[in-house]
């Protein structure tokens, strides 16, 4: 199996071209031509047209969706940043705090989004003080790669 990568802009352009060319291009010949599968064809013709497919207008759109940075459910409720940061300062662990908050306050956050938190916010904001709150105390996150070989 291939690895996927992202259509680039110059297989925009050779699809807009072909797509609006004097005769009749099937998405399957347009998938022939730049060596993808229909469906990747189809799936780019129909997420990023809007009155017919414009490859500049496609790129933007590319473009604007890679850069959004997906906001972690911690950082955008301040009400339960505070009580995921109340339960690490009574030293309990990022699993108990999601069992805690998925019992208690309805609220469903699992302890690996806990552990990405902590550790986003020891890069970014230097809050060491959260590091101390875990029980390995570790500054950066262990790399667990080669360890069942």
């Amino acid at each position: 199996m291939r690895m996927y990568r992202h259509i680039q802009e110059d297989e925009r352009i050779v699809i807009q071209k072909m797509m609006y060319s004097s005769k009749k291009v099937s998405k399957s010949q347009i998938a022939r031509v730049l060596g993808r599968s229909v469906s990747t064809i189809s799936r780019e013709i129909r997420r990023n047209s809007t009155k017919g497919y414009n490859w500049q207008e496609a790129q933007t759109k590319s473009n604007a969706r890679r850069s959004q940075a997906k906001q972690c459910k911690i950082d955008t409720n301040k009400g339960l940043r505070q009580k995921i940061e109340e339960l690490l300062y009574e030293y309990y662990s990022p699993e108990r705090i999601a069992y805690i908050l998925k019992t208690q306050h309805a609220v469903y956050c699992s302890h690996e989004a806990i552990y990405q938190w902590v550790y986003r916010e020891i890069k970014l904001r230097g809050r060491k003080d959260l590091a101390e709150t875990l029980f390995f105390r570790r500054k950066k996150r262990q790399k667990r790669g080669n360890v069942y070989k």
